[in-house]
Parts: C-alpha cells; structure tokens; sequence
C-alpha cells in the first residue's frame, strides 16, 4: 500500500470541513461504519478510497499520513448541562 492512514488526522479534516461521517462515507463510497473504522486506526482505506477522502476533505495527502506532533483531545464546550444536552451537542462536529 505504501502509505498509513492517520485516523486522527482524519477526523480533524472530517470535523474542519463540516462533514458527519455520513456523508464523507458517501463521498468517499465506502459505509459509515468503514469511516468509523479509519477514524479509529482500526481499518486502513485502498487506495482509491483514500484518494476521494482526499479529494472532498482538499488536505494535503501528507496531513493525513503523518504522525501527531501532540496529543489533544476536544471535550466540546457546552453551554447546557450535559445532563439535558443532546447526543450532537456532546459530539461537536
């Protein structure tokens, strides 16, 4: 294959460019489960999957195989209680 997809990397894109990961699974014709699946470093894309995601996230192909220079993790920011905020709201895309 030659390269190794880095999910974070991945869902930094997805989330950047306002996507839900149905609709890049869409773009991409692959299944939502599948994007979850590279997101999480559990499966890698063929090639030309990975050429679409690419293609609709307009990144360059080396962000999304480089390696994390930190870790960072994104709680949200929330403005009601988690207790009466929605699923979406939890997960700010």
């Amino acid at each position: 294959m030659g390269f190794e997809l880095n999910g974070d990397r991945l869902r930094e894109a997805r989330r950047y460019r306002r996507l839900t990961i149905t609709s890049l699974s869409e773009k991409a014709g692959v299944s939502k489960q599948m994007v979850s699946r590279y997101e999480r470093g559990t499966a890698q894309p063929g090639l030309e999957v990975f050429q679409k995601i690419v293609r609709e996230l307009q990144f360059p192909v080396d962000f999304f195989t480089g390696t994390n220079k930190f870790e960072y993790k994104d709680e949200g920011t929330y403005f009601r209680s988690r207790l009466t905020s929605t699923q979406s709201e939890k997960n700010a895309k």
